[in-house]
């Protein structure tokens, strides 16, 4: 996790900027684990943001691709994003 800086905002996000992003405005009490994992095949729990996208795993609001790598350094497409909120509102 870190800051944003001026020139940050011309840049596409990432899946790893998005879930730090949305961590933040979710209410913890929303991110109960429902699911169990206990790997990523490309995420350690404890790399950087490991421990927010296995939280978001666990809450059944990510998933991962085919194989079930969340490619954080990808960027992120507004129909990813949009899919996520609706999890997030059970829509």
């Amino acid at each position: 996790a870190g800051q944003i800086r001026g020139n940050d905002f011309d840049r596409a996000a990432t899946r790893f900027d998005m879930v730090e992003i949305l961590d933040r405005a979710i209410p913890a009490g929303r991110m109960a684990a429902v699911v169990t994992v206990t790997s990523i095949p490309d995420l350690a729990e404890s790399a950087p943001h490991g421990g927010v996208v296995y939280k978001w795993y666990r809450a059944g609001i990510l998933s991962g691709d085919d194989a079930g790598r969340f490619n954080g350094s990808s960027s992120i497409i507004r129909a990813e994003v949009a899919a996520i909120l609706c999890r997030i509102n059970s829509l």
